[in-house]
């Protein structure tokens, strides 16, 4: 229906009335009720949008409080943890040394009862790092046909409350894990290193890993 025929409440009333063949005191009458009735429905329409719109406006600045809080708890959550970072970084600035496995590296693994990689995943690299303060003993380990994992080892409390966690960084998936030796273990293997390789080196080295 066509908005330009469609008549306002007064004229309506008015049009329809005229044709009853009322008086013009009558429809004068009329009139001033019909715009008494449309004055009132305005007023109360407007109390009601008043009324509601302190709450409209605490609502919407709830809904902004809420998401901006909701968008912090999610960048947070998914934030790299800076250890992880400069663990990273040093598997990156020492991908091309192969000093094998000294025996310094070999000691300090027995010590904190870690035992060794199984024989068919050789042992390429091993240093002590430090890793934003936190002292670690790194190891490269190879897979048997393709791929490389790096593991970080840390004695004593988890640094940063790391909990078990795990993520991507560029070309790497890392986990962090816990031993019941005390022992927090940073694990990072490049794509090509599947995932059951992964999860059999690390087992083996420490059967009592927290579950």
């Amino acid at each position: 229906m066509n908005n330009d025929n469609v008549k306002p409440f007064k004229q309506a009333v008015n049009s329809y009335y005229k044709s009853k063949n009322l008086s013009a005191e009558k429809l004068q009458v009329l009139s001033e009720l019909t715009e008494n009735i449309e004055s009132k429905s305005s007023n109360k329409a407007n109390k009601v949008a008043y009324k509601y719109r302190p709450n409209i406006w605490a609502w919407s600045a709830s809904a902004l409080a809420a998401s901006f809080m909701i968008a912090t708890l999610v960048i947070g959550y998914y934030q790299q943890p800076d250890i992880i970072t400069a663990a990273y970084e040093d598997t990156i600035k020492d991908a091309e040394l192969n000093n094998g496995f000294a025996q310094q590296h070999k000691d300090w693994i027995a010590v904190n009862q870690i035992l060794p990689a199984p024989a068919e995943y050789p042992v390429e690299m091993s240093k002590f790092c430090d890793l934003n303060g936190e002292k670690t003993t790194h190891l490269r380990i190879a897979g048997q046909t393709q791929g490389k994992m790096n593991v970080f080892f840390k004695k004593g409390p988890q640094p940063y409350r790391l909990g078990k966690t795990s993520g991507k960084t560029e070309n790497m998936r890392w986990r962090v894990l816990e031993s019941n030796k005390d022992i927090t273990v940073i694990v990072m293997y490049t794509e090509d290193m599947r995932e059951n390789v992964v999860n059999n080196i690390i087992t083996k080295m420490l059967p009592d890993l927290v579950a």
